[in-house]
């Protein structure tokens, strides 16, 4: 488990990378229940994952709840319009991960 590349992690619990529209990191799950879920290119500087990744959670006092939604397509994040972030419906370079979260950071 560790740093793959400057955009991926690997954990436990699936491979890791840092999204820009929640400024947080998401984890894409192996396998869910048992099962495989997502299909991964095994490039770890531009990766492609399959089918779209859809991360959901409540927040705030109020519990709102948000949604990123997304496919991650040769090193890109192309952000469906039902996300809850500025950057729904925009196509984004898949970052570095930040400093604080590198194996050498």
């Amino acid at each position: 488990m560790g740093q793959m590349s400057a955009k991926l992690r690997s954990t436990e619990a699936g491979l890791a990378h840092w999204c820009p529209g929640c400024d947080k990191m998401h984890i894409i799950p192996e396998y869910r229940m048992g099962w495989p879920s997502w299909t991964f290119d095994g490039n770890v500087d531009q990766p492609t994952f399959s089918p779209s990744v859809l991360h959901y959670w409540r927040e705030g006092e109020e519990e709102t709840e948000k949604r990123c939604h997304y496919f991650l397509t040769a090193g890109v994040l192309h952000y469906c319009g039902d996300s809850s972030h500025p950057l729904a419906g925009q196509n984004v370079p898949l970052p570095d991960l930040p400093m604080a979260l590198r194996d050498n950071g």
